[in-house]
């Protein structure tokens, strides 16, 4: 519990020094604002389940908030997404792929020979289509 506390405090140590903390707020209202009424009934649950009387009582009402969340999201939705993404896995974006640059200059300079490092920079090519890439020699060139 205490890692997922320090990266939450990083993040806000880190808008704050950036300036944007309305931006962030404003994203996590967005992204979960919908969503903030459910927690707050869940940790409403979870605090009256700390009282040994209320225990039994409480995870009713959370089993009653988790059957309320599905069903006001619409449980065709919810199971569809789901199925959706157990088998489906992620699917990439479609349209252009990527831009990326395809030449890099680099340059070269040499300590072993005593003359005058070279000034002009060696391009590389990456050529996507020979199934090189990145990784393998027959993508790149000189």
């Amino acid at each position: 519990m205490a890692l997922p506390l320090i990266f939450i405090g990083i993040v806000i140590v880190v808008a704050g020094a950036r300036d944007t903390y309305m931006q962030l707020g404003a994203q996590l209202y967005s992204d979960m604002g919908g969503f903030l009424p459910w927690v707050g009934a869940m940790l409403l649950c979870g605090i009256i389940g700390y009282w040994a009387p209320w225990r039994t009582f409480s995870m009713a009402l959370m089993a009653l908030i988790i059957v309320s969340v599905l069903v006001s999201q619409g449980g065709q939705k919810f199971f569809g997404n789901l199925q959706a993404a157990f088998t489906g896995g992620a699917q990439p974006p479609q349209g252009k792929e990527p831009a990326m640059p395809t030449e890099i200059p680099i340059m070269a300079t040499s300590k072993l020979v005593l003359e005058a490092p070279k000034k002009d920079p060696v391009t590389v090519k990456i050529i996507q289509d020979q199934g090189g890439g990145m990784g393998g020699a027959g993508g790149l060139t000189s």
